[in-house]
C-alpha cells in the first residue's frame, strides 16, 4: 500500500488516514505531496484521483480518494478481528460514529477557519489569531453538547472502544486547546488521553519543513 500524504502532515484527513492504517498495524509506504496555489506539482500524483487532492491511498493497484471512503474500505478489507476495528463493533454506534466522522467534514466550517489545522502543528500560525466569533462558538457549543452526550462519565473512549471517530474528535479539540480558547474540561481530558495513542504521536512529532501555505 501507499499512501498520498501532504508534506506538511496538516490535513486532518490524511491525519485520519495515517492513524487508521497505524492502528490497523498495516505496512505502507508514504509519498509526500507538496502543493502550490491548491495544486500539486508533483508528476507522480497529479491525475492519479479525480481531484487531485491528499488523501490517497493506492492498493493492489486500485486508488481510492476521499477520506471516508478510504476508511470504509479499510475497515471493509482488513476486518476484524484479524485487524482492529476502525468502527465500533455495534450497528448502533458505528452510525453514530460515522454522524461524527461527517460532521467534521461537512461541518464545523467556521471553527476549522478560525482555528486551522496549520495552527496545531507550526505555532507561528498561532500569533495573529483573533477571538473565536459568535459563529464558531456556536458551532463549538453544539459540537460539545453532541461529544458529552455520547461519552459518559470516566469513559475513555465514545462507544466503550476506540474508533477512528475518537482520534478525529480529538484532532477538532486541539483546534481549541493548543490555541488556548475556552473547552469544557471533560472533553479537553479524553481529547489529550486519546492524543497519546501512539498512532497519533507519530503524526504529530513528524519532522515538517517549513510552513509555506498551499494557497499562496
Amino acid at each position: 500500500m501507499k499512501l498520498y500524504i501532504d508534506n506538511l502532515w496538516l490535513s486532518p484527513y490524511t491525519f485520519s488516514i495515517f492513524c487508521a492504517l497505524r492502528e490497523k498495524k498495516l505496512d505502507f509506504t508514504l509519498h509526500p505531496v507538496a502543493f502550490e496555489k491548491a495544486q500539486s506539482k508533483d508528476p507522480k500524483f497529479t491525475g492519479l484521483t479525480p481531484t487531485d487532492l491528499i488523501p490517497a491511498l493506492e492498493d493492489e493497484g486500485h486508488v481510492f480518494s476521499e477520506s471516508l471512503a478510504i476508511l470504509e474500505y479499510l475497515d471493509e478489507k482488513y476486518a476484524a478481528p484479524q485487524h482492529p476495528r476502525l468502527l465500533p463493533t455495534h450497528v448502533v454506534d458505528r452510525a453514530k460514529a460515522r454522524m461524527f466522522l461527517s460532521w467534521h467534514r461537512c461541518a464545523m466550517t467556521s471553527l476549522r477557519d478560525q482555528r486551522s489545522s496549520e495552527t496545531l502543528f507550526f505555532p507561528s500560525e498561532r500569533k495573529s489569531l483573533k477571538p473565536l466569533n459568535e459563529q464558531t462558538r456556536e458551532e463549538v457549543r453544539e459540537w460539545t453538547t453532541a461529544v458529552k452526550a455520547h461519552l459518559k462519565h470516566g469513559q475513555q473512549f465514545l462507544f466503550g472502544e476506540w474508533s477512528i471517530a475518537d482520534s478525529e474528535v480529538a484532532f477538532m479539540a486541539h483546534r481549541l486547546i493548543v490555541n488556548g480558547d475556552e473547552i469544557d474540561e471533560q472533553i479537553k481530558a479524553y481529547a489529550e488521553n486519546i492524543w497519546r495513542r501512539p498512532a497519533i504521536q507519530e503524526y504529530v512529532n513528524q519532522k515538517r519543513p517549513e510552513f509555506k501555505s498551499f494557497y499562496t
